[in-house]
């Protein structure tokens, strides 16, 4: 067995790297689907006496011994397989709880190939089934939330339940046989250059699965669970909202974070956990607790699910009110709303937004339930809301206006502030955080010897008692105790490293817990560790000399796109590196985890462009001054003018030049011309006798150069003064206006419509691009052969609203052709950066705005791409300035109008549990 790394078999970032997406449809067999929904029999089983729930600390990589590793491979597999075997029957492993994520199959046998690729990548074993490696390997991260294609089609050929438990079998042999055959770690310690560092990132990476996949089964319809006796939720809950204790603020001082963990500590660690960043942190003032289900309350019963003001930023990003939209949703996802209570069943028939609503284990009141991850259960109030980062960048929104504070006075804490509040010790001494270490480990009861005895007690989880015991508060601070130096005992800078981790984690409980059960951080701050995850403000990111690792390139770096938000602290179910004091996760914004969230308040009066300024390092920020200034400094002619050099260059529609560009209202029109005549289908329209209608149109420039080439032309623009332009022009043919020179000096000037343009061929309607009714009724209220959309998905808050608009029925005709016409200059201050439809990475795979208009016009078929063309536009803002772009002009081909997915296929599987 291979014990050096083949540095030449280490894979590079690309289509087959872990953690991308993919969408394709092969492998699949007619009916495949239904006839699994049918399936009742029950394939992976584990008696209720040999499930394994409890989780073992992170071994020390220094000091263990081949048995502590051992051990700790076969409590991370068999926690993994202690989940799956809670579920119903085989029927469920091909379900998916979110329609956007793989059936539950893929996530069994995912953690297994991630084992065997990663050891075989190391050179420690050969393959062990290539295929299965393959088709268990690649996506977890779905790359659009509001696609609602599926992200692999119902019947996708999976291999069985038996198949894929034989699979998993196999490459648990081989991990067991690599870790007899590996040297004493105690005589050879594993570190990042070992290849046995894959070893241990199989282990983590099988526990962030633990905590995903506990997600995933958190949003199965509840029938298709079993809880066994040994399951613990936590007994302790506040039955009222009255007995929650008051959320209040607590002051930080400024003070000086250090965020990083050594290259030499004895624990794994990810990628983005290494590196150093200094942060000074000003004052702040932080929740000492997180938001309970109590606090979260009033919002729900004020409608605010339903209120489009709380769910837009101040700058007009509404990436949150269109995922509440898409979702219907009207409660936290995990809150359980009765068949007493109507209103707040949300979600559609296609896509439930909580499977559990209006469920007879549900009850017949008029409160909420609360759905845990095997039982629907009353709600415990005091217990911390679970959300995605949109509810609750919602919530402070609506809880900001209700006391009076400024917009964004309220918001998440940052990564840096975060750590302030958690106060824990810092392995680097510029740290002023954690010098108040009081002899123990932060947030450890006074006694946890009894702490660890409740928790093992049936008898508490079967009768819990009516208030929250009181372990103790944490010992007084004693300014002579001083922690050990980073040298002499690396492990005690970390808790997981620790017998008895703080707080609610490493599987203590297998429920969230209340908020106050532990004590809080020297600092005052509650559930710093585990309970469930708190997001921060920042964007995931590298830390200062950050690097990837050879044997999982791509772990962090496509999460590092400004669309990854950061969570930090763990849940219950959090072990190993998850439960570490370095540790840095992030997910997209509308994912569900055990995630909840605490607030702070910035000072009256402080001003920031984006939550968390003075402490974040904001990905979107910067860039495209920095990018000018570059180019503009050092490029070469050629690459500033690549298109309209000395010489033509030559586009699909032939050979252009800076003259063409000058000319640009009669070329767009012809090239719409050229690409309708292309793209349009045999028995569409001839351009003669087309309607086209012209959305964006300003003035008229070009909805008049198109009147050369159909017959019936409807500009559309939602300015009515730039509009009457257009109009005076169409009327008059020609048009005396104030020409800028220079400031606000101005020349008259007087321009004419070509006198060969028949313009009674166009009318003119005030509207916008994305409400084409009136439109329509311009056209005697019959689709339009072709329909151009001119510069305006870069001129509007929300371009997906404009697109979505030419997919409604009856706006194009069938075999019609839609252009799409843009320069891509996508600016934050129209349109939020979360609404742009490409010029960022997502997923480490680049989006483009041309791939984004083909995506969406073309989901399910409705438009197929026929081809692509540059345009150059040279346009005049004063006498002196003059601005170049190259306008890509996108063809596609409308097909048939496709039905409206019926809803049977997800009833169907939902019932398959009942």
């Amino acid at each position: 067995m291979a014990a050096t790394v083949d540095r030449t078999r280490v894979r590079v970032e690309d289509g087959s790297s872990m953690g991308r997406s993919y969408t394709a449809s092969s492998n699949k067999r007619a009916g495949l689907g239904a006839e699994r929904r049918g399936l009742t029999t029950k394939s992976f089983n584990i008696d209720d006496d040999k499930l394994v729930l409890d989780s073992l600390p992170a071994p020390n990589l220094n000091t263990s011994t081949k048995a502590d590793i051992l051990a700790y491979f076969l409590n991370s597999y068999d926690l993994n397989s202690s989940l799956f075997a809670l579920l119903k029957n085989d029927s469920v492993f091909y379900m998916k709880p979110d329609v956007l994520r793989r059936p539950l199959i893929f996530y069994f046998a995912h953690t297994c190939s991630v084992y065997a690729n990663k050891l075989a990548l190391a050179g420690v074993i050969d393959d062990i089934d290539p295929y299965y490696q393959k088709m268990f390997e690649t996506g977890v991260d779905e790359m659009s939330w509001d696609d609602m294609d599926d992200m692999q089609d119902d019947d996708y050929a999976w291999p069985t339940v038996a198949e894929s438990e034989a699979f998993r079998q196999r490459v648990k042999a081989a991990v067991v046989e690599v870790i007899n055959a590996m040297p004493d770690p105690k005589e050879v310690p594993i570190t990042m250059d070992s290849p046995y560092w894959g070893l241990i990132m199989g282990f983590e990476h099988e526990r962030i699965h633990l905590e995903t996949s506990s997600v995933l089964i958190r949003q199965l319809p509840i029938d298709c669970v079993r809880k066994p006796v040994t399951w613990r939720d936590c007994p302790f809950r506040a039955s009222t909202p009255a007995e929650v204790p008051k959320n209040k603020l607590q002051d930080v001082d400024a003070t000086r974070v250090v965020l990083g963990k050594p290259c030499d500590f004895p624990q794994y660690g990810w990628d983005n956990e290494y590196g150093k960043r200094v942060v000074d942190v000003p004052a702040f003032a932080g929740s000492r607790f997180k938001v309970t289900n109590a606090e979260f309350l009033p919002f729900v019963l004020a409608g605010g699910y339903r209120d489009r003001k709380w769910w837009v930023s101040p700058r007009g990003d509404d990436e949150g009110w269109r995922w509440a939209s898409y979702r219907n949703a009207t409660h936290p996802s995990f809150w359980v709303a009765t068949a007493a209570m109507p209103d707040f069943i949300g979600g559609t028939p296609e896509l439930p937004y909580q499977k559990d609503d209006g469920h007879a284990r549900a009850g017949t009141g008029t409160e909420f339930m609360l759905r845990v991850e095997l039982d629907i259960v009353p709600m415990p109030w005091d217990w911390p809301v679970e959300v995605n980062y949109h509810e609750a960048r919602a919530f402070l929104n609506w809880k900001a206006a209700n006391e009076g504070l400024a917009p964004g006075q309220l918001r998440m804490p940052t990564e840096a502030e975060f750590h302030a509040m958690r106060d824990d010790p810092c392995p680097f001494p510029e740290a002023l955080t954690g010098k108040r270490f009081a002899g123990q480990r932060a947030g450890i009861p006074a006694d946890p010897e009894a702490a660890e005895r409740m928790v093992a007690t049936a008898d508490a989880v079967k009768a819990p008692p009516a208030t929250v015991p009181d372990f103790g508060a944490p010992a007084p601070v004693d300014a002579s105790i001083e922690h050990p130096a980073y040298q002499e005992d690396p492990a005690a800078f970390d808790v997981v490293m620790n017998p008895v981790c703080p707080g609610n984690t490493n599987m203590k409980f297998h429920s969230p817990s209340p908020v106050h059960l532990y004590p809080p951080s020297t600092a005052g701050f509650y559930d710093t560790h585990g309970n469930v995850w708190e997001y921060v403000e920042d964007h995931f990111a590298g830390l200062p000399d950050f690097s990837i690792h050879y044997l999982y390139d791509d772990f962090s770096t496509p999460c590092f796109d400004g669309w990854h938000t950061m969570m930090l602290g763990g849940s219950w179910v959090s072990t190993g590196d998850e439960s570490s004091n370095f540790g840095r996760y992030a997910f997209r914004r509308h994912f569900f985890q055990q995630l909840g969230f605490r607030y702070v308040r910035t000072t009256a009066g402080t001003k920031e462009d984006f939550p968390g300024q003075a402490t974040v390092k904001n990905l979107w920020e910067g860039m495209g001054d920095i990018s000018q200034q570059v180019t503009d400094g050092y490029a070469t002619a050629a690459d500033k003018l690549a298109v309209v050099g000395d010489a033509p260059a030559v586009s699909a529609l032939g050979a252009i030049t800076l003259a063409d560009a000058s000319t640009f209202p009669r070329r767009l029109a012809d090239a719409v011309a050229t690409l309708y005549a292309k793209a349009k289908a045999p028995a569409a329209a001839a351009a003669a006798d087309a309607s086209v209608l012209h959305l964006n149109c300003g003035a008229g420039g070009v909805t008049m150069q198109l009147c050369r080439h159909f017959s019936n032309v409807v500009g559309t623009h939602h300015v009515e003064p730039v509009l009457r332009q257009a109009r005076l022009l169409q009327h008059h043919g020609q048009l005396e206006y104030q020409r800028l020179t220079e400031g606000i000096l101005t020349t008259t000037a007087l321009v004419n419509v070509d006198r060969d343009i028949d313009r009674s061929r166009a009318v003119y309607v005030e509207t916008c691009v994305s409400e084409l009714e009136p439109a329509l009724k311009a056209n005697g209220g019959k689709p339009f052969d072709a329909v151009v959309l001119d510069g305006a998905l870069t001129q509007v808050t929300q371009p997906l609203d404009a697109l979505k608009s030419l997919r409604k029925a009856g706006v194009v005709a069938e075999g019609g052709v839609v252009v799409v016409l843009s320069d891509h200059s996508w600016n934050a201050d129209v349109t939020p950066r979360n609404s742009w439809l490409g010029g960022f990475n997502m997923n480490g795979e680049e989006v483009t705005t041309r791939d984004s208009i083909v995506r969406h016009l073309g989901s399910r078929g409705l438009y197929e791409f026929v081809e692509a063309a540059d345009v150059p536009v040279l346009r005049c803002q004063d006498a002196r300035r003059f601005t170049l772009e190259l306008i890509d002009a996108v063809a596609l081909r409308k097909g048939a109008e496709a039905p409206p997915r019926a809803a049977a296929a997800a009833a169907a599987a939902e019932s398959a549990c009942a």
